[in-house]
């Protein structure tokens, strides 16, 4: 018979034929055997995001139905409550701790846990940039120990950000520094990541978080040597230019507007930098915005007419 064989067995002398079956007939014939659990999962994956993100569903809801759907066509069905089971089980311990840790900082921060070391770093900083970039670095690295983004985003953006915009520093640097800091520390045991990883591959969050210490210090020093170079350069970018910004609006009034304005560091609403360039035609003209360094483009005929809706003096 095919993919059978025999096996003999002794009781009292006589042999007797037992037949095995072979690995796929072991194995129910469902329509999962057929398709890779690899593929199954990003396509899950990518069904929940298109939910989620098109708001077909909420995160929950989306949470529990995807999985199951995708379960059970990967025949899994009679063992998905079992591995429900399974996998509360083991991601239990991690989410408690994970809930302790936001609920304990939420309280502290509620409590003004960081104020202080936010007063401190604003007036160590001052209005020196290197000062305030790497001030910004380190405000960052403290706020991510509670291991929430969104606190840290909010406590750090909401102190340094006025600065920024006060001192005309970019505030791309205050994202970058963010974000990496942020990214570093939450590779401690309370944070999502350490938590996540450890969860998958089944063992103590301290023996994915452990290993990784020295690289994680290093990495912080990375930061702050990152942070004091942006604070050089835009020391060096603002010492370039002490002029003081003229409004745009009160040179387009001026007879020879826009060729007036080139060279000039002029302030268009929100927008401050130099006039770099006109249009041959004059109809157009570029400035440099010195906050971000990209060049931004006006139009002539705009600025014109606003100047003249401008009260006389």
């Amino acid at each position: 018979m095919p993919y059978m064989h025999g096996a003999l067995r002794q009781h009292g002398g006589v042999r007797a034929h037992r037949p095995l079956r072979s690995p796929q007939a072991q194995r129910p014939a469902t329509w999962g055997n057929a398709v890779s659990l690899s593929v199954l999962g990003f396509a899950a994956f990518g069904v929940f995001l298109a939910l989620v993100l098109t708001k077909r569903l909420s995160a929950v809801v989306a949470l529990i139905l995807v999985p199951v759907i995708f379960g059970a066509l990967a025949g899994f069905s009679p063992q998905l409550g079992e591995m429900m089971i399974e996998g509360v089980k083991a991601v239990a311990p991690t989410s408690l701790m994970l809930i302790f840790a936001l609920l304990y900082f939420a309280v502290m921060i509620e409590a003004g846990l960081f104020e202080p070391l936010v007063r401190k770093v604003l007036a160590v900083a001052g209005d020196d940039p290197v000062r305030v970039s790497v001030g910004s670095a380190i405000l960052a690295m403290t706020v991510s120990l509670d291991g929430d983004g969104a606190t840290t985003a909010l406590v750090t953006i909401s102190a340094m950000y006025p600065v920024y915009r006060r001192l005309g520093m970019n505030p791309l640097i205050l994202a970058i520094l963010l974000g990496l800091s942020s990214s570093v520390i939450n590779w401690l045991p309370w944070g999502g990541p350490a938590a996540r990883a450890a969860t998958a591959l089944r063992v103590e969050t301290m023996d994915v978080v452990g290993p990784l210490l020295p690289a994680l210090g290093l990495c912080l020093l990375a930061i702050l040597a990152l942070a004091y170079l942006f604070g050089r350069l835009e020391r060096r970018r603002l010492a370039a230019d002490r002029r003081e910004p003229l409004e745009l609006a009160l040179l387009a009034a001026q007879p020879g507007f826009p060729a007036s304005a080139l060279g000039q560091r002029v302030r268009a609403g929100r927008h401050s930098g130099e006039v770099s360039r006109i249009s041959p035609d004059g109809r157009q003209f570029w400035l440099v915005n010195e906050r971000s360094g990209a060049e931004q483009l006006f139009d002539t005929a705009f600025w014109q007419a606003k100047a003249r809706a401008l009260p006389s003096r």
